[in-house]
């Protein structure tokens, strides 16, 4: 859309994406829910699912990471695994902390 257009969205009531994001029952304090997010299913084990997984049980989620390809499930798995030890070489992160977050991911089908 251009500006115009967009402009005449919006006065026709058009919702913007922050507004359509949090559900209309969320509690919030402010503009932030109160409830943290504990777990994360990511649809995908490709190059971005597995990435998804990984920085999401980094931030201390669960995760449900799920495809029904066995060959994208196996290679997100090899794929995070060699990403956590590229972390704790790299001092990034410490292997207690590589471990509790492979931990935190269930690779599914």
């Amino acid at each position: 859309l251009d500006g115009g257009e967009h402009r005449g969205a919006r006065r026709a009531g058009a919702v913007t994406a922050g507004a359509a994001a949090r559900p209309p029952s969320a509690a919030t304090e402010g503009d932030r829910m109160t409830k943290p997010i504990e777990t994360v299913a990511v649809l995908g084990a490709g190059i971005m699912g597995h990435a998804l997984a990984l920085v999401h049980a980094l931030g201390g989620c669960r995760i449900a990471l799920q495809d029904v390809s066995t060959a994208a499930r196996a290679t997100a798995s090899a794929l995070i695994d060699a990403a956590l030890d590229t972390l704790v070489g790299g001092g990034e992160i410490d292997r207690a902390a590589a471990d509790a977050a492979r931990a935190r991911i269930g690779v599914v089908a």
